[in-house]
C-alpha cells in the first residue's frame, strides 16, 4: 500500500526531499498523545517527504512561514505524520494536539478550522485480481482557500 498525504507545516523545512525517522510510542508526559522515543513500547517509524512549495503569510507586519509538503509513510503509526513533523518542529497547521497554539489562531483567520493534515493519493495492489488500484482526492475547498490567502514565495 503506498499512502501520500498533502500537509501544510509551520516553517519552512529544508532539504526539499529526505526522511523523518524516529520510533513511536505513547507520551509518559500525555497518555493522549504520541511522542517520539525509544524504548519500551515503541516502534520504529518512517515517513518520507518532499516539499510542494513555500507560503508566508503576513499578519501585523510580521512574516510567518508555511511549507506545503507531501508526506509518505512507510510505517502506519498512530499520528506518525503529526508526530514526526512536530517532532522536527515543523507542526502541521491546524493541528489542536501537536501544533502550535498561536500559529492556529493566526491560521483562523483563513478560514483553516482544522489540521491541515489530507489523505491525497492512496494506491495497492489488489489482493484478489492482482490489479494494480490507485485513487486521488484533490485538497477540498477549505484548504484550497487557505492555500491562496498565503503568500507564495520563492523556493528556499
Amino acid at each position: 500500500v503506498k499512502k501520500e498525504y498533502r500537509a501544510l507545516i509551520s516553517g519552512h523545512l529544508t532539504p526539499k526531499n529526505g526522511a523523518i525517522e524516529g520510533a513511536i510510542a505513547r507520551s509518559s508526559a500525555d497518555r493522549k498523545k504520541m511522542a517520539i522515543k525509544s524504548g519500551a513500547g515503541s516502534r520504529e517509524a518512517s515517513t518520507e517527504y518532499r516539499v510542494e512549495n513555500y507560503y508566508s503569510l503576513i499578519r501585523k507586519g510580521a512574516r510567518y512561514p508555511f511549507t506545503l509538503i507531501t508526506a509518505l509513510p512507510k510505517t502506519g503509526r498512530t499520528h506518525q505524520i503529526r508526530v514526526h513533523c512536530a517532532g522536527i518542529g515543523f507542526q502541521i497547521a491546524g493541528d489542536q494536539v501537536y501544533g502550535n497554539k498561536k500559529i492556529n489562531e493566526l491560521l483562523k483567520k483563513t478560514g483553516l478550522t482544522r489540521q491541515f493534515l489530507h489523505a491525497y493519493s492512496l494506491a495497492f495492489t489488489h489482493p484478489r485480481t492482482g490489479k494494480k488500484m490507485a485513487f486521488r482526492a484533490p485538497l477540498p475547498e477549505d484548504l484550497q482557500n487557505c492555500i491562496k490567502m498565503l503568500s507564495e514565495i520563492a523556493p528556499q
